[in-house]
């Protein structure tokens, strides 16, 4: 609670509080007395780095199959990681899916 006592209007979650805090009940003057707990995770994300051969490897292609239901779509299937690489294969992932959907829908 110290953290959240030191901590300023701006980052002390106030106005994420706000958002979800019942009518009647005033998150900026009440936020001590309603907060038992303030968890923060700061995580970092992965990153593919292929090794030779990866980007022309025939795991990496079935690697984007369908398996089921379940359609993949993210940059790892590209061994880029781009944004326009997730774009493609997002879009790509959609048409299969909407390839599925039958056509008197």
């Amino acid at each position: 609670m110290a953290a959240l006592r030191n901590a300023s209007h701006a980052t002390d979650g106030t106005d994420a509080v706000a958002d979800e805090t019942p009518a009647g009940v005033d998150a900026g003057t009440d936020i001590r007395r309603l907060t038992s707990r303030l968890d923060i995770f700061r995580w970092g994300h992965a990153m593919i780095r292929p090794k030779p051969g990866f980007i022309t490897s025939r795991q990496r292609v079935e690697a984007s199959r369908p398996d089921g239901r379940i359609h993949f779509a993210n940059t790892d299937l590209s061994g880029i990681a781009l944004f326009e690489e997730a774009f493609d294969h997002g879009c790509r992932a959609a048409d299969e899916v909407l390839a599925e959907i039958p056509q008197s829908l």
